[in-house]
């Protein structure tokens, strides 16, 4: 069986979004499941391993987040952190990588591309090789 999509919920509303897996997700995510989720009898791919055993809530991936941002010493003060800035390093590494938007887009479960752009940032050496020379 081929495995080339996700289905999930969205925290920020109740509908299911189907991402594509890109190699860089799709591997790991499949050896997480094969060597280190045990229990594979419940619906949730992330669960705690102690007492309650659950799913992880969004909130405890945004903790895991800032403490190795921490542990890192990365200054983070103004500007987004968490898994949004997981979501946006993503998006703008895939578009340095000439992925197109479209597939950014499926990645992030972005209904439009318009959403999408709000994570990219202009690469402005990419912009200058892409631009054409104007002739006066």
């Amino acid at each position: 069986m081929e495995f080339k999509y996700i289905k999930y919920s969205s925290t920020k509303n109740t509908k299911y979004i189907n991402s594509t897996l890109i190699d860089e997700v799709k591997y790991p995510l499949l050896d997480y499941l094969k060597n280190v989720k045990k229990d594979m009898n419940d619906n949730y791919i992330f669960t705690t391993n102690y007492a309650p055993k659950g799913k992880y809530h969004s909130k405890s991936f945004g903790v895991m987040v800032t403490k190795y941002l921490d542990k890192a010493n990365i200054d983070y003060s103004n500007k987004h952190h968490a898994t949004h800035s997981l979501r946006h390093s993503l998006a703008s590494n895939l578009l340095k990588d000439n992925t197109p938007i479209t597939t950014i887009s499926s990645v992030l479960g972005h209904s439009t591309i318009k959403t999408t752009q709000k994570y990219l940032t202009i690469d402005v050496n990419n912009l200058k090789e892409l631009s054409l020379e104007v002739k006066l």
